[in-house]
């Protein structure tokens, strides 16, 4: 293996051009710290791609941290150290075809000491051979030749050093010889020739960002540069194109109600009667709730008229007709009818107070909590218009049916506060809900009595909830048996759905529910059908044939890359989703199957 050392700003066309001068098919190249060749990835990936055009293996040998790391990025091999094997190429500092002459500098370094001569060496010369140590070749030195100049590296003899005489004629090795006269006790002096300091030659390319100055490389860059362009240009135009359709079908509401019984002594699912096995949990719990008196003795009017529903979650939200919308002095409207609010949008709706009074008339600017919403807060009301209409009864009493009503709320408050602790006593595997209870007032008082002249009044008492806990997994497919047999021929539910029980006999070994289900059904479209259909069209044919047949509202088509004009040709490349929600503008990033079941609003 050939090794290279580089200079730290050699560019990478003077190493091109050393690798190719090299036989070696591995060769290490040493670059030092922050030099050019590492400064830029893109002088590594042409050095690669030469190598490889020369077939050559490259270790890059560098102490430079950032530059092992891009070169390492690019496919080279890279060493901290100098790899076992690795030989020295060393570049001569006069290039071939130079017009001039140039002088090297040499300077004979002196040997070591040698031994003092003896009396029988007297007029001895002292001459030197190429590759050996000092020879003594006895020679009669005629005459002194004058002193020669001093250097700094010879050190000063304690006596005055022997004059040298004038070269004598070389030996066979080719090397000059210097006579010196016999001296006791003097070393002699080696002399020293001392060129003038040659300059390294500066074989500096022009970067390879001046196109206009490559010289002979310039057409095999610019030809390798377009190779690469038209490869990459064919690959993109055959691989990356892909399109994304979104498709809004058509939506129709779908409400159903599933009657199902958990028992305790079931030993398994009956789905002939729709009986689930569940395990009772018991608690007592007390509490107290403050409720509104609507009892009347001559009648009075509710508050109505128009909010603004607001929307702040990114799936739109539908809500059914007598949802309610609670102030924060504890007022309730319902809603006269079933509205879809839109994700990130708003619309509005006509309201109602449940009790008639002038304190139903709502000044604008407040908010409006929705109580069946429990799961969030994102979804709210904003009276944006006065509410007005309200008036008031000559008197307000506290009816029966106040007290009832205070009294069932009492117990669905206590049963969702005692959830908690229930869930203490669940079996493992099981899933409570504070729906699928039965809830026994115990005791209760009222305060103001039935019959008194109130607005309000605050029932006490304790209540005892039994909790029937049920496999959930067991229900679902319980459920969604049932639910399939009641969907109409060709449609499909959408996955968004409001579910809430409504209790209705109890015992201490059962519980009779209903499930109510409200949702949406939309046409049985096949994601590859369409894709299929579609595939190789422009955009605005595509839509044509999706919406032709009135089964979708809205189509969005995403092409890419931008350049793209046209859906791919290969079905495979052509995703279809489909936004089901009622009322959406079609968004590439929603699925249905992304959208959780919403808690019912009631």
């Amino acid at each position: 293996m050939k090794t290279i050392y580089l200079e730290p700003d050699e560019e990478i066309t003077s190493v091109v051009d050393r690798l190719r001068e090299l036989d070696d098919k591995e060769v290490a190249i040493v670059v030092p710290k922050r030099a050019a060749l590492l400064q830029s990835i893109v002088n590594l990936k042409l050095l690669r791609f030469q190598a490889e055009q020369q077939g050559k293996r490259i270790n890059i040998v560098t102490t430079d941290k950032t530059g092992r790391n891009l070169a390492s990025a690019v496919g080279l091999t890279v060493h901290q150290k100098m790899p076992e094997g690795g030989e020295a190429v060393k570049e001569s500092a006069v290039r071939e075809d130079a017009d001039q002459p140039v002088e090297i500098q040499y300077k004979r370094r002196p040997p070591k000491e040698p031994k003092k001569p003896s009396d029988d060496t007297a007029g001895t010369e002292i001459g030197y051979k190429k590759g050996k140590g000092p020879e003594l070749v006895k020679r009669e030195i005629k005459g002194a030749p004058p002193e020669p100049p001093e250097t700094p590296e010879t050190p000063e003899p304690s006596e005055p050093a022997p004059a040298l005489s004038k070269p004598q004629e070389p030996d066979a090795s080719g090397e000059p010889r210097f006579s010196v006269p016999k001296t006791k006790g003097v070393k002699p002096r080696v002399p020293q020739v001392k060129l003038p300091k040659i300059p390294k030659p500066s074989l500096r390319l022009p970067k390879l960002g001046k196109l206009g100055k490559l010289g002979r490389r310039g057409p095999v860059i610019i030809v390798i540069a377009l190779v690469v362009l038209l490869t990459g240009g064919t690959a993109a135009a055959v691989v990356l194109p892909r399109a994304t359709v979104t498709v809004v079908p058509k939506t129709e509401p779908f409400k159903t109600k599933i009657p199902v019984k958990f028992s305790t002594t079931a030993p398994r699912v009956d789905a002939k009667d729709n009986i689930v096995p569940a395990k009772t949990i018991e608690i007592t719990k007390p509490g107290s709730l403050k409720a509104q008196a609507t009892g009347r003795s001559i009648g009075g009017e509710p508050a109505r008229g128009e909010i603004t529903v607001v929307n702040e979650l990114n799936r739109n939200q539908p809500l059914v007709a007598r949802t309610r919308f609670q102030s924060p002095d504890g007022k309730v409207f319902r809603a006269q009818s079933g509205i879809v609010v839109p994700a990130g949008g708003t619309t509005t709706v006509q309201v109602v107070a449940d009790e008639g009074g002038t304190n139903g008339n709502l000044k604008r600017g407040l908010r409006l909590s929705i109580p069946g919403l429990q799961s969030t807060t994102a979804v709210y009301g904003k009276v944006d218009k006065n509410l007005s209409g309200g008036t008031n009864a000559d008197d307000t009493t506290i009816s029966q049916a106040d007290v009832e009503r205070a009294k069932s709320r009492l117990g669905q408050r206590l049963a969702e506060e005692g959830l908690a602790e229930a869930k203490k006593k669940l079996p493992v595997g099981s899933t409570l809900n504070p729906e699928v209870a039965a809830v026994t007032v115990l005791s209760s008082s009222v305060s103001p009595a039935v019959g008194a002249t109130a607005k309000t009044f605050v029932t006490q008492g304790s209540a005892r909830i039994t909790y029937f806990a049920y496999d959930e997994k067991t229900l679902r497919r319980l459920i969604e048996t049932d639910l399939r047999a009641k969907v109409p021929g060709g449609t499909t539910l959408v996955e968004q759905r409001e579910e809430r029980f409504a209790v209705g006999g109890s015992s201490d070994q059962e519980l009779d529910t209903d499930l109510v289900i409200e949702t949406f059904t939309v046409p049985g479209l096949s994601e590859a059908d369409i894709a299929e259909a579609i595939a190789g069209k422009s955009p605005e044919e595509a839509k044509r044939v999706i919406t032709g047949n009135g089964q979708a509202t809205g189509v969005q088509i995403d092409l890419w890359p931008f350049w793209v004009r046209s859906l791919p040709g290969d079905a495979a490349k052509v995703e279809v989703r489909f936004n089901a929600d009622p009322g959406a503008s079609p968004s590439p990033s929603v699925r249905p199957s992304d959208k959780p079941s919403a808690t019912p609003g009631r």
